[in-house]
């Protein structure tokens, strides 16, 4: 694949997390599990460690996730930008 195909295909793929990142449902579900596992963090009895700490996991993994996400929009945002000069 050449240059500018790669750059519309990093395009269409930042187009595509962008429409999840503001679809309502993915702010909701992302709100709704960090709440609920810090809720679960926050009433485990003390010897429960190993539980606190797959909760930390979980969270960092989603987060990890949610960040992959919003690289993939920035990184369209900047083909997009680089199309736009390969055009001039």
């Amino acid at each position: 694949m050449d240059d500018e195909g790669l750059r519309r295909e990093e395009v269409n793929r930042g187009q595509q997390a962008k429409r999840v990142i503001d679809d309502p449902l993915w702010a909701e579900s992302w709100e709704y599990l960090e709440s609920r596992l810090m809720t679960e963090w926050r009433v485990s009895k003390p010897d429960q460690q190993a539980k606190r700490e797959h909760i930390y996991l979980v969270l960092e993994a989603g987060r990890g996730a949610r960040k992959y996400v919003e690289q993939v929009l920035k990184t369209g945002e900047l083909a997009e930008r680089q199309l736009k000069e390969m055009d001039k």
